[in-house]
């Protein structure tokens, strides 16, 4: 089992906006009502005159068929970062600015000023879930400085950046450096670039003793650098995965849960193996939220430098 130093921190949600300009729209329309005129590049009419009504029906339509084409989802900016929420995930997201924190405190709270996105209602995930749905935005450097997970984490993010060939699973994957929890496991790993980056997608599952991995307990887990290494991005997402297990049946997916106290040596490794492997094959759209949708919000974020 490998376990890595990590802890976690819970942000109260509020919600964010989106705002569409139409100035973009106005050379469109000019040139649609040209079109509904029937005038030629020299003002000749080429076709029969609308009348008003006709005319702006048929502007009404094409604006309607414009903007339906304009991307989908909630628009989320602040400070230097932005990114693109798909619709029907989530309404919108609160940013804040958190403080440094270092002295005297768990080594897993310590880091520097960094923005924190909450997603606000968040879709399809369970509610009661200990994990808020959230977005990280870190400065390299100074977090690795003062984090110890930090200083794990991020060289195995980069070694595995490096190498792109390489597995994304348990003995490789970064852990979370502010979960005071360990990963247990790791599945459906992917490399995936965002707009100012790169980085990795996987699902996760984190705890502080050998426990059963049930259908709501795990995150999508994202972990990514800024194309210039200044800026270390961690996305913490709750899905409810395709698994049957349950707390009161853990066993439900047909791979046995053991007894911690009278297991085998490797035994609760071969569970937790057993697992990401049923995940591994299972279809991307049966997780909730899909994970295509996970994968378009993290695609979308920039960072400007």
């Amino acid at each position: 089992m490998n376990w890595k130093l990590s802890a976690s921190v819970c942000y109260e949600t509020l919600s964010a906006q989106k705002d569409n300009s139409l100035n973009s729209l106005k050379p469109f329309v000019c040139a649609t009502i040209l079109l509904a005129l029937g005038l030629t590049a020299c003002g000749t009419a080429s076709a029969p005159t609308q009348n008003p009504e006709q005319l702006e029906t048929v502007v009404a339509a094409t604006l309607q068929a414009y903007t339906a084409e304009a991307p989908a989802g909630v628009e989320v900016s602040f400070n230097n970062v932005s990114f693109v929420i798909p619709n029907g995930l989530a309404s919108g997201a609160t940013p804040i600015l958190e403080p440094a924190v270092g002295g005297d405190t768990a080594p897993w709270v310590m880091a520097p000023e960094h923005i924190v996105f909450t997603l606000t209602g968040y879709n399809g995930a369970d509610p009661n879930h200990p994990i808020q749905p959230t977005i990280y935005v870190f400065p390299t450097q100074a977090f690795a400085e003062v984090s110890p997970g930090a200083s794990l984490s991020i060289p195995e993010l980069q070694a595995l950046l490096a190498s792109p060939s390489a597995p994304i699973d348990l003995d490789s994957a970064p852990g979370v450096p502010f979960f005071n929890a360990g990963q247990d496991m790791v599945a459906n790993g992917a490399r995936l670039n965002f707009q100012s980056g790169s980085g990795l997608r996987m699902i996760s599952h984190f705890s502080q003793f050998p426990g059963p991995i049930i259908r709501t307990g795990q995150i999508y887990h994202y972990q990514g650098l800024t194309s210039d290494g200044k800026y270390y991005v961690i996305a913490i997402l709750p899905v409810v995965s395709p698994l049957q297990s349950t707390a009161d049946n853990p066993s439900a997916d047909g791979i046995n849960f053991p007894d911690y106290a009278s297991a085998a040596p490797g035994e609760m490794d071969a569970y937790y193996l057993a697992v990401a492997d049923k995940l591994n094959a299972a279809d991307p759209s049966s997780f909730t939220p899909v994970l295509s949708s996970l994968d378009a919000l993290i695609q979308s974020i920039t960072i400007s430098p």
